[in-house]
């Protein structure tokens, strides 16, 4: 596993976002992405609600393309002050 890990450096700056997620979710993710758009990414980036995350997750393993397996997605947003809120989904 550590062979095929990719790893790289950088700042973070205001305005970046980072997500971290299971092994699963992940794999979805890097295949969605592969096509060299940002819609996933926007769509990531705008869900603040448990709902929609399980619609999309269950809409993805409907259509076969996410594997049923536990998934968790945190989603990092570098700002200049501090957050007006924050959403914990479990």
């Amino acid at each position: 596993m550590r062979a095929r890990l990719d790893r790289a450096e950088g700042v973070l700056e205001i305005g970046d976002r980072l997500f971290l997620a299971s092994d699963a979710l992940a794999q979805w993710m890097v295949a969605s992405s592969g096509n060299g758009s940002d819609r996933l990414w926007r769509q990531l980036g705008v869900l603040d609600h448990p709902g929609p995350f399980r619609k999309l997750v269950a809409r993805e393993r409907g259509r076969g393309v996410l594997k049923n397996d536990d998934v968790t997605l945190l989603r990092v947003e570098i700002t200049a002050s501090d957050p007006s809120r924050l959403v914990v989904c479990r």
